[in-house]
Parts: C-alpha cells; sequence; structure tokens
C-alpha cells in the first residue's frame, strides 16, 4: 500500500508539475517519492508504473488523433517509458557510486543524457524533456540561451536530490549545506539580466493569420479548398498590415508541384495554389508572404519505373510581388508520420519509401533550416514539430525573428496546443528572437526575447489576424554557438563514474 501511495503522489507531481498546469514545486519534488521506493522489491516495476502514469497524465491527448487513437500513442508511451526506465537503472548505479555527499548529483547525471536520446534518434519525440517544465515560469529559463533546456533539467533533477538527500539525512545540515541549497535552488535568478537587456531598435511589423479550419472534415475535403484560400487571402488583405504575414502549416490546401525536371517551364500548366499565391502577393504590394503548403517535386531519375521521382513536402514558401522567393522544406519529421523510423537500417523499408514517392509515410526534406531575407528583415521558419528541438531551431539564429507555422488541431481542444505553445517560449528565450507563431488552430501569437507573451492571442475555435511590431535581433546566443555541451559534460561524467565501486551495499 505504501509503495501504491508514493507512486500516486509522483504521478501527481509530474502531471500538475508540468504544463499546461505548472506547479513548479511540484515538478521539483516529482521524483522524491520513487527515490523512497529505493530499497522496495520490485521498485523498478513501481518507477514504471509511476512513468507510465506520467505519460498518460501529460500526453494522452494524443489518444485524440481520430484516425488512429492507439498507434499515435502507443509508441510514445511505450519509447518514453522505456527511455525513463534506462535513466532510472542508471541513476541507481551512479547513485551508489558517488559519495554519499554529492549522491544527489546523480538523478541529473544519468537522467539528462538519456532523456537527450529523444533529440537525435528516428523515434524522437522530446517533449517530456523536465526542463519543457519551465516554459511557463521564463524568470528561471533565463539561463538557456547558455545551455538550452538541458540547464532547467539540471536545476529541476538536482533539487529532487537534494531534498531527498536532505531527508534521509545523507548530507549533515550545517552552514555549508545551507549555503549551498541556497545556490543550488537560486542559481536560475543569476540569469535574469539576460532577460532584461534593451532591444535592438530595428524594427518590423508582422502579421500571423490564424483561419481556424476544423482539421479532420474540412481542411481535407477538396471541395472547400478554394473557399479556405479565399478567406486567408481575405483575411491577409483587410487586416495583414506587417511586412511579413505569416500563415499556417500546410495553410494552402491541395499537394502541388513546385520543383520540376530541367527545362520545364512552369507557365506551361496551370497550378491554381501557385497562380492564387502569385496573384494574392502582388495584391499585399511589398509585403513578404510566409505560407505553409503541401508540395511536391518531380525530377528525372533513370533508377525510376516511370524515368521520373517524385517527393513531397511539408513546406514554407516565401511570396513576394507575384514571385515564389524561397522554398524550405521541413526538415525534422514527426517519426511515423513523416518519416519511417530507420529507415537507412532497414533497406526494405527504404525501397517502400521510394514507392510511395514521398507520401505522408516517408516526406522528404532538406538537411537544415532556411532563411528568408527582403533585404530589411529576416526570417527562419519553423515547422509544427521544428520547434520542439532546441538546438534544431537555434540554427536558424542567424535570422531576425522566427517564425513558426504550425496545425495542432489533430489534437482537438485538449492540452496538446496549450503544451505546444508554451514549449515555443524557449526557442525564444534560448536564441534571443521574437517568435511570430501562426497556428490553423490552437494558439496563435507573439513571444519576446526573454519568453514573455505579448499583445493579444487566437486561442482554440478562434479566427483571425494579430499584428505586433517586433525588433530585429541580431545577437547570437552561447547555445547557437556550442549547442548542448552541458549534456557532453554530463555524459562524460556519467560514464566516468560507472568505473568507480559502489559504496557500501
Amino acid at each position: 500500500m505504501r509503495s501504491f501511495v508514493l507512486v500516486l503522489v509522483s504521478i501527481l507531481f509530474f502531471v500538475l508539475g508540468f504544463p499546461p498546469y505548472s506547479v513548479l514545486p511540484l515538478m521539483m519534488l516529482a521524483w522524491v517519492p520513487l527515490l523512497w521506493l529505493w530499497k522496495e522489491k520490485k521498485s523498478i516495476w513501481w518507477c514504471i508504473a509511476a512513468f507510465i502514469g506520467w505519460n498518460v497524465g501529460s500526453i494522452g491527448w494524443l489518444m485524440e488523433v481520430q484516425m488512429n487513437q492507439i498507434m499515435a500513442f502507443v509508441p510514445a508511451l511505450v519509447v518514453n517509458t522505456s527511455l525513463f526506465a534506462l535513466a532510472w537503472f542508471l541513476v541507481r548505479r551512479t547513485w551508489i557510486r558517488l559519495p554519499k555527499t554529492w549522491s544527489w548529483l546523480a538523478l541529473p547525471i544519468a537522467w539528462i543524457p538519456v532523456e537527450w536520446i529523444h533529440f537525435y534518434w528516428d523515434l524522437d519525440f522530446p517533449w517530456l524533456t523536465v526542463g519543457n517544465a519551465l516554459a511557463e515560469w521564463p524568470i528561471f529559463a533565463q539561463g538557456y540561451e547558455i545551455a538550452g533546456t538541458a540547464l532547467g533539467s539540471l536545476w529541476i533533477l538536482g533539487i529532487n536530490g537534494l531534498v531527498f538527500s536532505l531527508l534521509k539525512k545523507e548530507i549533515n545540515w550545517n552552514r555549508k549545506a545551507g549555503i549551498a541549497v541556497a545556490i543550488w535552488t537560486t542559481f536560475p535568478l543569476f540569469f535574469l539580466p539576460l532577460g532584461w537587456r534593451d532591444q535592438e531598435e530595428k524594427s518590423a511589423v508582422v502579421s500571423v493569420v490564424q483561419p481556424n479550419i476544423e482539421t479532420y472534415q474540412e481542411k481535407y475535403d477538396w471541395g472547400r479548398y478554394a473557399d479556405q484560400f479565399h478567406s486567408m487571402a481575405l483575411l491577409s488583405e483587410k487586416e495583414g498590415n506587417g511586412d511579413w504575414i505569416i500563415w499556417p502549416e500546410t495553410a494552402v490546401p491541395g499537394n502541388f508541384p513546385i520543383r520540376f525536371p530541367a527545362g520545364f517551364d512552369r507557365k506551361s500548366i496551370q497550378i491554381w495554389q501557385w497562380d492564387s499565391l502569385e496573384n494574392l502577393s502582388v495584391r499585399l504590394k511589398n509585403k513578404n508572404l510566409l505560407v505553409g503548403a503541401s508540395c511536391y517535386g518531380v525530377f528525372s531519375d533513370s533508377l525510376a519505373p516511370n524515368g521520373q521521382r517524385v517527393e513531397t513536402y511539408n513546406a514554407a514558401l516565401w511570396f513576394r510581388n507575384g514571385t515564389l522567393k524561397g522554398i524550405y522544406q521541413k526538415s525534422k519529421m514527426v517519426a511515423g508520420v513523416e518519416k519511417i523510423p530507420f529507415i537507412n537500417l532497414l533497406p526494405g523499408l527504404k525501397s517502400l519509401s521510394l514507392d510511395f514517392g514521398g507520401t505522408t509515410e516517408s516526406l522528404s526534406g532538406q538537411d537544415t533550416l532556411s532563411i528568408f531575407s527582403d533585404g530589411t528583415s529576416s526570417v527562419c521558419p519553423l515547422i509544427c514539430f521544428e520547434q520542439d528541438f532546441g538546438r534544431h531551431a537555434s540554427k536558424g539564429n542567424r535570422a531576425d525573428f522566427l517564425a513558426i507555422g504550425t496545425n495542432d488541431g489533430w489534437w482537438n481542444n485538449s492540452n496538446g496546443h496549450l503544451q505546444h505553445f508554451e514549449i515555443a517560449r524557449l526557442r525564444a528565450i534560448e536564441n534571443r528572437k521574437w517568435v511570430a507563431r501562426a497556428a490553423n488552430t490552437g494558439k496563435s501569437g507573439f513571444i519576446q526575447p526573454n519568453g514573455d507573451v505579448v499583445g493579444s492571442l487566437l486561442n482554440w475555435n478562434e479566427k483571425g489576424v494579430i499584428t505586433q511590431r517586433i525588433s530585429l535581433e541580431s545577437r547570437t546566443t552561447w547555445y547557437a554557438l556550442f549547442g548542448d555541451y552541458l549534456v557532453m559534460i554530463l555524459l562524460l561524467g556519467l560514464i566516468g563514474i560507472q568505473f568507480r565501486k559502489p559504496k557500501g551495499n
């Protein structure tokens, strides 16, 4: 019974400590009940039960995906829980190998390198990264421009380990211990001045459009494509007063070609989406139109059955004065939806992907982010899932601001779109850039370089345009330059500690 209660308490603290509830003190205690189970029989299974509960409580909204609720949630549940179990195993090994006074550091040292696997492998899903818990507490996240979300994970996990060690009297409470606790619990505040710096005087006006199109019944209905486009065009012309007008992910309906074999004259065929975008950008008169679109390219390929290869993209297109000025092909894909995981290790799946020609099962993308500049201001587009990867997003740090286009309607009116918006606030801090976020439906708005949300918001089931004057920030952050070096330091420490002999039993 005691173990069951401790697990329930841990689950409650995990869920309520994470966005959108964000009761931060609970997140600082969420691992403590599990540490109390240290010497219980089958303690690992109790901990796995707690991690399953955290997943269900915090990302259970994945079951709102109507096409296949089970396949949307179960893989994420299995992969997340497996990684957390691995992290917990390493925490135990590391704890008993550190000097008693410093054993509390085992929690961040072992946990953070494991959670970072989610940023770099083919089953990537870093949603439950511990540092994301500070998304609604930017006052404590200003140091992310130095070391990214790993710094937040280090702080929160360290406090959990420290509280447990104090309660178990592994640390003798004295003046030195009091000073150490005070420093650790307040060190994020040392970075506060980084968020107080004045913004640059150079500025631009940006508009974000939220069309509020129902995702399942309306958005992909061919008969409604023209009406959807004209609705967004009308919003842009009437209310889009910005130098840049941002449309959400896959805003332009239908799958249309944007790349052709060498020598092919695009004007020789009529593509209503392309023609409509060109005409709209002419009417917008010197304004930049950045739109999300489902597109494809056709290429000559002697190895393909009919001599042509087709690649499908989730893209962002930049139009200005009737001309397509730039194409960005989403480079960070959603596993199982936009890419087949481990395709390079499984040749059979690779041939299957080629047969698909680049459908939603395996989209084609580019290797890195693009930056679009009109000579006065520049933007780096991020498409949906890409905003959740700090190091990936930091590759766009050379731009003056970041533009996120997303469609959060897949999860209906759940916590999913709320969490997704909050996580975007961390990208603003890491890069010290304004973020303009346009959602098909969900939550659209503007985020300052210090992570604060400014101006009005468009929330779930709301349609409209928001316009905001933003500063164009040219500074480059330490995190953009050096990336996840803190994780590498912790990983080296984790490996080195494994060669130490365990202390006692």
